[in-house]
């Protein structure tokens, strides 16, 4: 028994939508952000380098 070939009819999931207009963003709201996203990645690096301190603790050597 032989398998058959179908032709797939391609449908794209979501529909294109026109772009939008562009929204003016006070300079203000973006040195917040900026400062917001800083510190958070701040944070991130020092969580990294205190987890990779205590998996040191676990590793076999």
């Amino acid at each position: 028994m032989a398998i058959k070939r179908v032709k797939l009819d391609y449908k794209p999931a979501v529909s294109k939508t026109p772009p939008m207009e562009k929204i003016a963003v006070p300079s203000s709201h973006m040195e917040e952000l900026d400062r917001a996203i800083r510190k958070k990645v701040r944070q991130n690096e020092a969580e990294r380098a205190a987890s990779m301190e205590v998996a040191g603790r676990y590793v076999v050597r």
